[in-house]
């Protein structure tokens, strides 16, 4: 096997499995949703849609933080670096035009870039720019 296509094989596994996590916290996110607004409590779930348990219910920021996978306490170089590492790997041009992992790997990027912009709204615009630069 080249090298190129056991490569290709990995991204093509990377972005697979994170499509299927994202999408299911939004499955479960809509779920809790559906439930919530019939004021009546969940039902055991019978079939998982991803291996971990669903996270619990929470706001936009919550959601975002599932999406790139950090903690409450990040700081913005953790989100920032979460950010680039899943927008790289998610890049739709790692993948052959007009093929289901492309379009999978776009609908990750547009979530991670949603998720870091959410979590990144209340930095100021030149600290996401030049972070602690110190000009003297």
């Amino acid at each position: 096997m080249s090298t190129a296509k056991r490569a290709y094989d990995l991204l093509r596994g990377y972005v697979n499995r994170e499509y299927d996590r994202i999408r299911g916290v939004e499955l479960a996110e809509a779920e809790r949703e559906l439930y919530q607004s019939q004021d009546s409590p969940l039902p055991p779930r019978t079939i998982a849609v991803r291996p971990t348990p669903a996270p619990p219910a929470g706001s936009r920021e919550d959601r975002a933080r599932r999406v790139l996978g950090v903690s409450v306490g990040a700081t913005f170089d953790d989100i920032r670096r979460a950010f680039e590492r899943l927008n790289r790997r998610a890049d739709p041009g790692n993948f052959p035009v007009a093929s289901i992992e492309r379009d999978q790997a776009g609908e990750i990027q547009r979530r991670v870039q949603w998720a870091y912009s959410v979590l990144t709204d209340h930095v100021d615009t030149m600290e996401k720019r030049f972070r602690s630069l110190e000009i003297e």
